[in-house]
């Protein structure tokens, strides 16, 4: 009986994640161009014209531009504007798969079918993810390899979890941090044997990388466009402050649940304390984003608005206990992966190489902690699920009809 029930929830789950991602391409098919869709949009047509010239303004690589143009072709018309509803319909194609390959690593980490089913849902309300499935954006399309090699590192298959984060890193350049977390995997997997072993484990990642630092310096950065915005070599810390206040809002019946044991665990071991108090002064002393895009328009640009709001003593005061609590949260959450310390590594590293504030950033850190996170109990886990649908759908609708972007 017990199983029945099990199977019908299961079922639910996916149900529910089908009827989501059909609703949103409805949703998004009329939508205006939001923000950098028309970059994107711009450099697909430049592609289909025969230009291979980045778009100014375009920071990524062009290859995923280059596949829309040429799937796009028979039904885009030069020296016109961009078939945008078509251009996101080929789009969806592609970042639909976020969903089973969220649901494989959820498997593969030892996870069962049915919370594999729930937690695919909740990622692809998560928001920051949920308007970015249907839109023209980069974002969660490097997400599917990034999860793809996730979950093929975590089923011990590193040459496929190479070849994930590489396509990944094609997507987003960014990315490339992922292939060294798992070079890092390696090397910490491979501890114990000879020397020549250990080497030969690391090559393919070592030559990857490689090929990456080549480009860098023919490039004179990682940036293709707008370079000035995105220096190369800048380190902030603001971006990892954020995202801990992002967690926290996201996945606040997490929080709560966490809680307890946060008190336990600080009880019993004090010196854990110490990060929390150093990332509080960090915050308290030293928050103060100054990107030129971090100023603009405050009143429709949600975290623009929160950093203004978090100049205020009062609000940064709650900033500070949301941000305290939300890396206790991470402290003192078990992760289903043999190497939690070097996935750890790879999430604050992602977020510390860029200027600018920008949400869109953590999302690596925040779906890998999301899925490779231990199970809660059932109200608490129907709870996330419920609280991650209203926030999906409340920024989904903002984006549609361009009152409030992320």
């Amino acid at each position: 009986m017990e199983a029945a029930g099990a199977g019908m929830r299961y079922w639910l789950w996916m149900l529910a994640t089908v009827v989501w991602l059909l609703a949103g391409i409805a949703v998004f098919h009329g939508a205006p161009v939001i923000l950098d869709e028309g970059t994107h949009g711009l450099q697909v047509m430049r592609h289909f014209e025969g230009n291979p010239e980045p778009q100014p303004g375009l920071t990524t690589f062009s290859f995923w531009h280059a596949l829309l143009a040429r799937l796009s072709g028979p039904w885009l018309v030069a020296g016109e504007q961009p078939n945008l509803p078509l251009l996101r319909l080929w789009s969806v194609l592609f970042t639909a798969w976020l969903v089973p390959a969220g649901y494989w690593l959820v498997r593969a980490s030892g996870g069962s079918a049915l919370e594999a089913a729930r937690r695919s849902f909740g990622l692809a309300m998560l928001p920051g993810v949920a308007p970015l499935l249907f839109l023209l954006y980069t974002d969660v399309v490097a997400l599917v390899p990034l999860l793809a090699a996730a979950a093929a590192a975590m089923a011990g298959r590193p040459a496929l979890a190479l070849a994930g984060a590489v396509l990944s890193t094609l997507v987003r350049q960014t990315a490339v941090v992922w292939v060294g977390w798992l070079a890092l995997r390696e090397l910490r997997a491979g501890s114990g044997q000879p020397l020549r072993t250990r080497a030969l484990r690391l090559l393919p990642h070592a030559l990857a990388l490689a090929a990456f630092g080549t480009f860098v310096l023919w490039n004179a950065g990682i940036a293709i466009g707008d370079r000035d915005s995105h220096p190369t070599g800048r380190i902030s810390p603001h971006n990892l402050t954020f995202a801990l206040l992002y967690a926290w809002i996201a996945l606040l019946p997490l929080q709560l649940a966490a809680l307890p044991r946060i008190i336990v665990g600080l009880r019993a071991r004090p010196l854990l304390g110490l990060p929390l108090f150093a990332m509080a002064l960090l915050f308290w002393f030293g928050f103060a984003p100054d990107h030129p895009y971090n100023q603009i328009a405050p009143e429709a640009i949600l975290h623009n608005g929160i950093i203004a709001w978090l100049a205020d003593p009062w609000p940064r005061a709650c900033g500070l206990v949301a941000i305290t609590w939300s890396l206790a949260t991470l402290q003192f959450t078990a992760l289903r992966d043999p190497q939690p310390l070097a996935l750890q590594v790879a999430m604050v590293l992602s977020l510390l190489p860029a200027w600018m504030v920008e949400p869109r950033y953590a999302l690596p850190a925040l779906v890998l902690f999301f899925l490779l996170r231990r199970e809660e109990g059932d109200a608490v886990e129907l709870a996330l699920a419920c609280w991650l649908a209203l926030l999906g759908l409340g920024l989904s609708w903002g984006y549609a009809v361009y009152r409030f972007l992320l």
